[in-house]
């Protein structure tokens, strides 16, 4: 499966093997392109991965062959999501991942949803692998810039690792609103809003503006 390495191209395409292992990624757009393994929608399942090829340049009219995915029994990664306060699973968290297999040139993830144990695995190659909590967990705070919601870590073949998010349970502000005489107003929209957070790169402490 093809994934273009600048995100605004919005052609993909994918294809199955025949029984001697080969494929045929057509209609392509010139540009560089990310050719990676879906076993999550073959027979295979997860017990294999393979290491994409990153950056292939395909030319308008050309044909590029030797682009060849190997198969391999890499490590597992098992991302938990924990309540901070509690330590509770938490249910439903999207984990995203970049890494060999999903390389960070191109948009493409890995995805898995944690179950009922908190837990979501990924089988990926050995090396460097970035896991994420990929959006929004209703009931906790999620926010870009904060880097308890990223992990990098070194996959090891043949190793299974364990990667946790502990995540803060979000608050809440109550309150009225009220006519000049005390009368209350119907259908008012109240916002919340904070200042802005961002980490500089020399990895102190956030700045907030």
């Amino acid at each position: 499966h093809p994934f273009p390495v600048v995100p605004e191209h919005p052609q993909h395409a994918s294809a199955r093997t025949d029984s001697d292992g080969n494929y045929r990624l057509s209609g392509l757009a010139s540009g560089s392109w990310n050719v990676f393994l879906d076993n999550r929608r073959s027979a295979m399942g997860d017990e294999w991965t393979a290491v994409a090829a990153d950056g292939v340049a395909v030319n308008e009219g050309q044909s590029v062959d030797g682009v060849d995915l190997t198969l391999t029994r890499g490590g597992l990664l098992v991302v938990k999501t924990l309540d901070a306060d509690t330590g509770k699973p938490i249910a439903n968290s999207a984990i995203g991942y970049h890494g060999p297999a999903r390389p960070r040139s191109g948009a493409a993830i890995l995805r898995a949803v944690t179950g009922e144990n908190g837990e979501a695995r990924l089988r990926v190659p050995a090396g460097e692998s970035l896991v994420y909590v990929q959006g929004p967990v209703p009931g906790y705070v999620w926010l870009q810039s904060n880097k308890q919601i990223t992990h990098t870590t070194t996959a090891l073949s043949g190793k299974e690792q364990s990667v946790e998010f502990r995540l803060a349970p979000t608050a809440a502000v109550e309150g009225l609103v009220l006519h000049a005489d005390g009368t209350p107003v119907a259908d008012a929209l109240v916002w919340n809003y904070r200042g802005c957070e961002w980490w500089p790169t020399d990895g102190n402490a956030p700045v907030r503006t």
